[in-house]
């Protein structure tokens, strides 16, 4: 077992591992399990009964005086989510991912102002502060009328406590597929790593750092794009093919059209070998390949050149991202990410090591 992992919770992971048939792979991935801070949250009736710069979620954020709401360009104030108190989860955090030092606050409008859904990988939708001086004065923000019963916009206000857990890698991360798991072996892990084996709700959780619970495969590769000014791969077919698919199906059908079965009907086997000889020699061969790829389309060398870039990308933004901060749908907090889904704040490794929390990207995930 990693050393560098709490006994209790690695013993606790290895027995779930080996109980789902995995007990060959225990301890790599012990190694590549990730500590994580787990956020347990509690509503609360009045707000003013948390301390200022106490660790919350939902409510309103506490910041110095001379910082003001976050807006985006456009001056629309941005919903409040959580803020850390990082003194709070100093003790957890063994590696010093995070400074131990200061309040870190939270902001993300997964609605536009009109109500409708923002444009996924919109870099103005969220903010993340840190607020450095533990000795700075702080103010509670009144929440801005904008907010104000706008749907996701501002929530009630929950204490945390916080608490250790390990986390593994998605079943689709580069780490998991180099360890040839069988079929049998793959789809055990896809139990235990989405907590099929334990009721889900352990594992779907509100979490500081660690991997992400991930509805859908790769969180952070639209963030490494946008660092990098990557356009998408396009995985489909050319316009150019469609096109020629097109009007492939439309000669054939026009031939189809045209050909008529014998008057007196078929008389035996080769009476039918003959009218299909027929109707194939009136047609060209490169339609029918290009109609048998619409009935059954088979990946072109774009494609498949598409997809092996697409898997470079992945692989580079597992290597450069990592999780921030993880907020599930909720009822504490009433907050309802797209009908139940999940929010993720990622930074990039070398931001995170700089206290660069600018460099912050929002992955919406839902099912």
């Amino acid at each position: 077992m990693d050393s560098t992992h709490d006994a209790a919770l690695s013993a606790a992971l290895a027995e779930r591992l080996r109980a789902n048939g995995l007990a060959r792979v225990v301890d790599a991935m012990l190694r590549l399990a990730q500590p994580a801070i787990r956020l347990n949250l509690t509503r609360v009736d009045d707000e003013a009964r948390l301390a200022l710069g106490a660790s919350k979620v939902g409510g309103a954020p506490d910041l110095p005086a001379a910082t003001p709401w976050p807006a985006t360009s456009d001056g629309a104030p941005l919903p409040f989510i959580a803020q850390i108190r990082l003194a709070d989860i100093a003790s957890l955090d063994a590696a010093c991912d995070l400074p131990h030092v200061g309040l870190l606050s939270f902001f993300y409008a997964i609605n536009q102002p009109d109500g409708a859904l923002c444009i996924a990988d919109d870099p103005t939708a969220w903010r993340v502060l840190w607020t450095p001086d533990d000795a700075a004065a702080l103010s509670r923000l009144a929440t801005p009328t904008a907010l104000t019963g706008a749907p996701d916009a501002s929530f009630p206000a929950c204490a945390v406590t916080f608490a250790s857990r390990l986390t593994l890698p998605d079943a689709q991360s580069f780490a998991i597929t180099q360890l040839g798991f069988t079929n049998e072996e793959r789809l055990a892990y896809i139990t235990v790593v989405g907590g099929e084996d334990v009721g889900y709700l352990p594992e779907m959780d509100h979490r500081l750092l660690g991997y992400p619970y991930q509805l859908e495969p790769f969180t952070f590769t639209s963030a490494y794009m946008a660092a990098h000014d990557i356009e998408p791969p396009q995985v489909g077919m050319s316009e150019e093919t469609q096109a020629a698919q097109r009007r492939a199906m439309e000669r054939l059908q026009e031939q189809a059209q045209q050909w008529r079965p014998p008057a007196g009907g078929y008389n035996g086997p080769f009476s039918v070998i003959k009218a299909i000889a027929d109707l194939a020699s009136r047609v060209d061969i490169g339609d029918l390949l290009r109609a048998a790829d619409v009935l059954q389309p088979r990946p072109t060398p774009e494609a498949l050149a598409a997809q092996r870039r697409r898997a470079a990308l992945d692989q580079a933004a597992e290597a450069e991202w990592r999780l921030l901060l993880q907020v599930y749908s909720n009822d504490e907090a009433e907050m309802d990410w797209a009908g139940g889904g999940v929010i993720h704040f990622g930074i990039e490794r070398a931001a995170l090591a700089a206290r660069d929390f600018s460099r912050v990207w929002v992955s919406l995930q839902f099912l």
